[in-house]
């Protein structure tokens, strides 16, 4: 009979740096979906409609999944000690200041009912507006959206798009 062992590394450091929460939008795994042409056989799964929406690069937060439903700018909930007086510790929450607000988008000359972090709602009011906000093109504004703000960024490029051809 062989005994097989298996060898550990240590590691020896003294700061060991945790992954973060807010960095796994960036290391998300996003399966690539299957384009069929004319003349390949036929899928087993065939969806009911069109999608109206290009697919959303980062795919859907599976963390914190509240945050696929507004704008959240990336944030998580953080979890730490309570500590009280007698140095008892006590695990918690902490939950992102999500507020309910209705904002003016011009491209699309209608009010807009979101959920969206106090964060992203000073974010959108230094860039000058939600469509500036939303046009915004930097990959990290683009990671921060999240699948609601890519769908309503999408039809705002397009409100866009529309008034300037005419």
């Amino acid at each position: 009979m062989s005994n097989k062992f298996v060898v550990l590394k240590r590691f020896f450091s003294q700061n060991l740096v945790l992954p973060r929460e807010w960095k796994q939008i960036e290391t998300r795994k996003v399966a690539i979906p299957q384009t069929f042409k004319i003349g390949d056989i036929k899928p087993v799964y065939m969806p009911n409609k069109i999608a109206n929406y290009p697919d959303y690069p980062y795919g859907d937060s599976r963390i914190f999944k509240q945050s696929n439903t507004g704008l959240y700018g990336g944030s998580f909930i953080q979890f730490g000690n309570s500590i009280s007086e007698s140095k008892h510790k006590i695990r918690r929450k902490w939950y992102p200041n999500v507020i309910h607000k209705r904002l003016w988008s011009e491209a699309l000359n209608k009010m807009v009912q979101l959920k969206l972090t106090t964060k992203v709602l000073r974010t959108i009011s230094h860039e000058g507006g939600l469509d500036n906000y939303l046009c915004k093109d930097k990959p990290a504004r683009i990671k921060e959206l999240g699948p609601f703000g890519w769908k309503l960024r999408y039809d705002v490029l397009i409100a866009q798009g529309a008034k300037k051809s005419k």
